[in-house]
């Protein structure tokens, strides 16, 4: 069977467009990976930084800062953890952001 030129066309572009479908998925994931990643290395630090300071986390301040998905969020809460006077502060201030 001989493809006419319009055939020919038509199979370059659904290839042409399956291709970048999928380099524009692979960015795409990419793009979520690093996000994630950020996600996951902000709730780590904000632990880590509440852990130095006063020793033991209460599993419910550890639970409620892990349900964070925003990484820009979680700048703000590892700031909060480095500054804050005392645990309760930090959870006044984690319960109040919450209810916002």
């Amino acid at each position: 069977m001989v493809m006419s030129t319009l055939e020919k066309s038509y199979v370059k572009g659904i290839k042409e467009g399956i291709k970048k479908g999928i380099e524009e998925g692979r960015e795409e994931g990419i793009k979520k990976g690093i996000e994630e990643g950020n996600v996951n290395r902000g709730i780590l630090d904000v632990l880590a930084i509440l852990n130095v300071r006063f020793k033991k986390v209460p599993l419910s301040i550890s639970k409620s800062v892990s349900s964070y998905r925003d990484s820009v969020a979680l700048k703000s809460l590892l700031i909060q953890a480095a500054t804050c006077k005392t645990l309760d502060e930090f959870e006044q201030d984690l319960t109040h952001r919450y209810t916002l």
